[in-house]
């Protein structure tokens, strides 16, 4: 997770993109190179200057300098932002802040670490539109700037799409896993009837069946939803088809 204490300096809002921050068309892209380490620093440089049309908007070793470099220069097109700089998640927490104030900007991640929690992490910031692991060929690197570029001028971009699809699995990850939890809390009583309600059987039915007064059936539907903090036993069922868990009842 990204870590709260990571503070910049205020950002005002710009009211209007200036025209020479817009990347008009056949003009080279500007990357500014974000990372703690000169020797990687350097060797990218090197490589964007063999490029006729990327060209090096400039330099910063923390998440921080990048954030301060935009506030007091022409936007870039893409940064290239290691995720470990000043901290473990530095350039993540930087990306955020980015985000959230420089929007037209495009971010690619640079890592030696390729974790799903990390990628997970990283395609949740918007401005994030890859990621590259840094033992990649420079070439690599090169088409990863080119394809962002190009991306940025689309409605939805692929990575766009990936990221939501990273979003919604990691959300129905989690809906699973507490719906598992929780269903793992009901007694066997409880199951029966969740079951018997699911085939469409009325409490009064359901007390008929089972040879008990209705109030004991209702005090125990009452202590189901508790237990998934709920109003009615459909909101639960619905939780079961959506997560298709049938099987379990």
């Amino acid at each position: 997770m990204i870590s709260k204490q990571y503070k910049a300096k205020p950002i005002p809002k710009r009211k209007f993109i200036r025209q020479d921050e817009i990347r008009m068309k056949n003009t080279p892209i500007q990357v500014l190179i974000a990372d703690d380490e000169p020797i990687l620093r350097r060797s990218l440089c090197r490589t964007i200057s063999q490029c006729s049309d990327i060209e090096l908007a400039g330099q910063a070793d923390s998440g921080r300098s990048a954030v301060e470099f935009l506030q007091h220069n022409p936007l870039p097109d893409v940064i290239l932002m290691d995720i470990e700089m000043e901290s473990s998640d530095d350039g993540l927490q930087a990306a955020a802040v980015i985000s959230k104030s420089f929007p037209q900007v495009s971010i690619i991640m640079l890592t030696v670490r390729e974790d799903e929690q990390t990628i997970y992490d990283s395609y949740c910031i918007p401005a994030v539109k890859d990621y590259v692991v840094k033992s990649y060929r420079p070439d690599a690197i090169l088409t990863a700037i080119r394809r962002v570029a190009e991306d940025s001028q689309a409605i939805l971009s692929a990575n766009e799409k990936l990221r939501y699809e990273f979003q919604r699995l990691k959300k129905n990850e989690q809906s699973f896993l507490q719906a598992l939890e929780l269903f793992s809390r009901l007694t066997p009583t409880e199951r029966t009837i969740l079951s018997l309600k699911m085939q469409g059987m009325s409490t009064r039915q359901i007390a008929q069946s089972r040879m008990v007064e209705e109030g004991t059936i209702k005090a125990q539907i009452n202590n189901m939803l508790k237990k998934f903090s709920v109003h009615k036993t459909s909101e639960i069922i619905d939780l079961i088809h959506s997560l298709k868990l049938e099987n379990l009842f």
